[in-house]
């Protein structure tokens, strides 16, 4: 299984200042948060052109890490950088989600997501596609992972949230498609059956940092 533990919180962002979010990251977010006991490792993306501009995945060892008093007493006492970062948000999509499926070794470089938001219609044939064919995507040449997640309704609201300008955006059904060719991750979306192509929403990304817990100790 590619993606460690059973839950994992993903957030697409657009925000005013790229370079100034990078830098938090790197210095302090990463850290604070792969300290919180549950978190497993942390990704953050930046995007191909037309993309939002970061994508970030926090890998759980489940989904009671997302209400656990150690997750939530960060989200309620925000740094004051954080503080400062969350004022750029423009907009959001934030989802707290369980791991249905994931195959594959390792990270790769690339990265597809592919998200609906909400899981009937469309969403529902692509979880049940995702749910038969993740196995082959995960050996196809130039791919490393294939991992879907669901929506999970864990989760309250907290002060970090309403530090930022807009209410969070969240999606049902959320597809990764990870490897280390950027044509065949990208080409995975063209496999996608056709009724869900006009309401899929596809980015596509390029590793800036991963790191573990055990990184952060």
């Amino acid at each position: 299984m590619s993606l460690r533990g059973e839950a994992a919180v993903v957030i697409w962002a657009n925000v005013t200042d790229g370079a100034a979010v990078d830098l938090w990251y790197a210095r302090e977010h990463l850290q604070e948060r792969l300290r919180i006991p549950g978190f497993l490792r942390a990704r953050r993306y930046v995007p191909e052109i037309g993309s939002p501009n970061c994508f970030m995945i926090y890998e759980l060892r489940d989904t009671s890490v997302l209400t656990s008093p150690d997750y939530l007493e960060r989200l309620n006492n925000p740094t004051p950088w954080t503080r400062e970062i969350m004022a750029t948000a423009q907009s959001l999509d934030r989802t707290l989600c369980r791991v249905v499926h994931s195959h594959g070794i390792g990270i790769g470089p690339y990265l597809l997501t592919a998200r609906i938001e909400t899981l009937d219609g469309p969403g529902a044939e692509l979880s049940a596609w995702i749910a038969r064919s993740a196995v082959s995507i995960a050996e196809q040449q130039g791919i490393t992972g294939a991992h879907m997640l669901h929506r999970d309704t864990v989760g309250v609201d907290t002060k970090e949230r309403q530090l930022r300008q807009r209410p969070d955006g969240s999606s049902d059904l959320v597809v990764l498609i990870e490897g280390y060719d950027p044509s065949a991750v990208a080409a995975v979306a063209n496999q996608f059956p056709e009724v869900v192509k006009p309401a899929v929403r596809i980015d596509l990304y390029q590793v800036a940092q991963a790191a573990s817990a055990e990184d952060a100790k």
